[in-house]
């Protein structure tokens, strides 16, 4: 009896004291949607080429992609899930979309290695006073810390390099244009 009580408990504490994951993820994903996004002054740019200017990041976008990495993130591990923007980051700038690619770090020589190790070709910021967090809504789940911008508004979140439907929803709004 007290074997069967003790499971009524434990099922019960299991079926209403965990949160639903997908509610979370709705959840995250709504207070990310439609807030504004700007892009702090004071980002240093690394790995810029005579075709490809820091500069030209200043001018008006209808769109922009975002992707914030913040320190504790950053690892050769994440940096070698990043390898796949090699191509998609001229991809998207060959549509005229600007792919800031962000560093929250404030010792980032380390991050430079890296990069020519693994032979990342596309530019990226560093971020050393945290600026774009400050000013800005982050998401606490990575997976929406990528966003795509349309007139400096989330239009929508999430990395579009390992999910195929939300590739797909990025190049369709872009291609919109």
């Amino acid at each position: 009896m007290v074997r069967k009580f003790s499971c009524l408990i434990l099922s019960t504490l299991i079926l209403f004291g965990c949160k639903s994951p997908t509610r979370d993820l709705q959840k995250d994903l709504k207070d990310i949607v439609g807030k504004e996004v700007a892009i702090p002054d004071g980002l240093v740019p690394i790995n810029f080429s005579d075709s490809i200017r820091s500069s030209s990041f200043k001018n008006s976008y209808k769109y922009i992609i975002v992707a914030y990495i913040d320190s504790m993130a950053c690892s050769e591990c994440k940096l070698k899930k990043l390898f796949p923007w090699n191509d998609l980051f001229f991809y998207f700038y060959k549509k005229g979309v600007p792919v800031y690619i962000i560093f929250n770090m404030q010792e980032f020589g380390e991050l430079i290695k890296l990069s020519n190790i693994l032979e990342l070709k596309f530019p990226f910021f560093i971020d050393p006073y945290g600026n774009y967090e400050i000013m800005n809504t982050i998401s606490k789940n990575e997976i929406f810390r990528t966003v795509l911008v349309k007139d400096n508004k989330v239009l929508l979140a999430g990395d579009p390099i390992f999910n195929n439907k939300l590739m797909n929803l990025y190049v369709k709004e872009i291609s919109k244009n």
